[in-house]
């Protein structure tokens, strides 16, 4: 019976051992990338075709992209969702058009 008992109270603080090091060694850390707000900024001059040629025939350096936007709200975000739905429409409504002018 003592033997059982303390087989049994090894165990148990064998599995305490167990529980606690595995809960520590997987924890959540935050570091505040929540509150952070990326932002980007696009900046460029327009350009005529010949310049956008000559521009990339040069091929000077590295190009710098620097790109800025702000975290949308939920209504923003159904609103973009609406109209890029119409877009789609308009430009399916048009190819259809297009393809019934060409097979006439």
């Amino acid at each position: 019976m003592k033997s059982s008992l303390k087989n049994t109270s090894i165990f148990a603080v064998a599995m305490c051992a167990a529980v606690f090091i595995s809960s520590s060694a997987f924890h959540t850390v935050n570091h505040g990338t929540q509150d952070k707000i990326q932002t980007v900024t696009i900046t460029a001059k327009a350009m005529t075709e010949a310049q956008k040629l000559a521009y990339d025939a040069e091929q000077n350096g590295i190009q710098t992209v620097v790109i800025s936007a702000k975290r949308l709200t939920t209504e923003q975000k159904l609103a973009m969702d609406q109209q890029d739905q119409q877009n789609q429409f308009k430009q399916q409504s048009v190819a259809e058009k297009n393809s019934h002018r060409t097979a006439i």
